[in-house]
C-alpha cells in the first residue's frame, strides 16, 4: 500500500478545504465556468467549486483518493476520476476548460522539468482561448536560500504531521514526513524527491508554452511575492 492510500481517510483531517483558494478561482472566474482540478485530493476544492454553480471535472493519480471524493459528492458534478497529471491531454478535449487549477504544491511531485514542460503545454492546449491556469506550489527561491529542516507542524485532535526536508546534492529535496494517529497511536512515515521550482524557472516554462499576462503572489490574497512569503501562487491566461 502506498503512502496515499494509507492516509486518505485523515486526509481532510491534515488538509481540510482552503476557502480562499475557493473565493481566489471565483475572483478569476465567473460561474457557470468549466473546470478541472488537478491534484483533487479527496475533493474538497472541486466540490465547493461545484456549489458555487461551475461545472468541474478533478482528477487525481491516486484511487483511494478519487473513491473518497466520490463517496462525499452528490450528483454528476463534480465527476472525479483517477488520472495522471501527465495523461490529461490525451483524456480531454482541446479548449475545452475555462480554467485549470493545480493546488497544495501537486507540481512538485514532476522530478523531471521536461515532465513539467509537458504538462504545462498540456494545460495550455485543454484551456479555451482566454482561459487561466491558476497554480500554487511553495516559494522554492526562498526555501533554497534559507534551507529550513522542516515545514509547520499540522497538529489537530486528529493527527499530528510532521514534515522535514533533506537537501540533496542533485538539487532535489527528500520530503519527508510521519503522520501520526492519535486515536491508536499509530505512525505513517513517507519519504518522497520533490523538485523545488523555482518562480524564474515556471515563468520561463510557461513563456514556453506561450502563456501570457503571467503573475504570481504570494497567497490566496493576491498579496505581494516576498522573500517571507511560503506559499507561491500563480495565474497564467491562455492566448
Amino acid at each position: 500500500m502506498n503512502f496515499y492510500q494509507s492516509i486518505h481517510q485523515y486526509y481532510d483531517h491534515i488538509f481540510p478545504l482552503n476557502k480562499q483558494q475557493v473565493v481566489f478561482t471565483k475572483e478569476e472566474l465567473q460561474a457557470p465556468g468549466e473546470i478541472l482540478d488537478i491534484g483533487c485530493g479527496t475533493g474538497n476544492l472541486a466540490i465547493a467549486l461545484a456549489n458555487e454553480g461551475f461545472d468541474v471535472d478533478a482528477i487525481d493519480l491516486d484511487e483511494s483518493m478519487i473513491e473518497t471524493a466520490d463517496k462525499k459528492s452528490n450528483g454528476n458534478n463534480p465527476r472525479f476520476s483517477a488520472i495522471d497529471m501527465l495523461e490529461i491531454a490525451s483524456v480531454f478535449n482541446a479548449d475545452n476548460f475555462d480554467a485549470i487549477t493545480c493546488f497544495g504544491n501537486t507540481l512538485v511531485h514532476l522530478t523531471d522539468n521536461a515532465r513539467v514542460q509537458h504538462f504545462f503545454n498540456s494545460v495550455y492546449t485543454l484551456l479555451k482561448p482566454g482561459g487561466k491556469f491558476l497554480f500554487q506550489v511553495l516559494n522554492y527561491e526562498t526555501i533554497l536560500r534559507n534551507k529550513p529542516d522542516n515545514l509547520p507542524l499540522i497538529d489537530n485532535d486528529i493527527v499530528r504531521f510532521d514534515r522535514k526536508y533533506e537537501y540533496s546534492e542533485s538539487g532535489f529535496i527528500n520530503f519527508k514526513t510521519s503522520l501520526t494517529v492519535k486515536t491508536s497511536e499509530a505512525t505513517l512515515n513517507n519519504e518522497v524527491q520533490l523538485n523545488p521550482l523555482t518562480k524564474m524557472q515556471l515563468e520561463e516554462m510557461l513563456q514556453i508554452s506561450h502563456f501570457k499576462n503571467i503573475e504570481f503572489f504570494g497567497n490566496f490574497n493576491h498579496g505581494v511575492l516576498s522573500d517571507d512569503s511560503l506559499p507561491l501562487v500563480c495565474i497564467a491566461e491562455c492566448n
